[in-house]
């Protein structure tokens, strides 16, 4: 069952929010595809004081996905709880995505998806969006749109599959 969600670019000051889903659906639902080592990198990774950095530089854009039912928890601002996040390095790649656990096909992941593609045709720099998929994240993926453009690969502990799509609406557009 879909549920009211508003995905949009965010900053630094939801990061903290992002921060922590990532680590624990990586905890639940990638860690288990990984070698002993991917914990450290990706604690690693999160935890990056030149990460916030690039959020703030633009060198990665953050979007957040919210359930616009769920009540707010955020003081004054009474904004709903991050249920998804994305990060778009280089303006093209995705580098991390995550969904809840319990909230995932409800729509958060392709309401990401949607608003990666959005930037990038308005920014026009790129044909196509990349993602190194996790081998649990490859299905979703490609139902997104994404192929395979080479064989599954292990770097730093962490299996994925290099993918790509055509950043149009429609997956319109050509491989680059």
């Amino acid at each position: 069952m879909r549920i009211p969600l508003r995905a949009a670019p965010s900053d630094e000051t939801d990061w903290e929010e992002a921060r922590e889903l990532a680590w624990r659906v990586f905890l639940a639902d990638v860690l288990p595809d990984c070698e002993p080592q991917a914990r450290e990198v990706f604690h690693r990774f999160l935890h990056s004081a030149s990460l916030i950095g690039r959020i703030r530089d633009g060198g990665y854009r953050l979007y957040v996905v919210r359930n616009q039912e769920a009540p707010g928890t955020r003081g004054a601002q009474q904004q709903s709880p991050v249920i998804g996040m994305m990060l778009v390095r280089d303006r093209h790649h995705i580098a991390a995505l995550f969904v809840d656990s319990s909230l995932q096909h409800r729509g958060a992941g392709r309401a990401l998806i949607t608003e990666a593609c959005t930037f990038c045709r308005m920014l026009g720099e790129t044909d196509a969006l990349t993602v190194n998929a996790s081998p649990g994240g490859r299905g979703f993926y490609e139902r997104m749109g994404f192929a395979a453009v080479r064989e599954e690969q292990l770097e730093d502990g962490m299996r994925f599959v290099p993918m790509a799509r055509p950043a149009g609406p429609n997956n319109e557009g050509v491989f680059q």
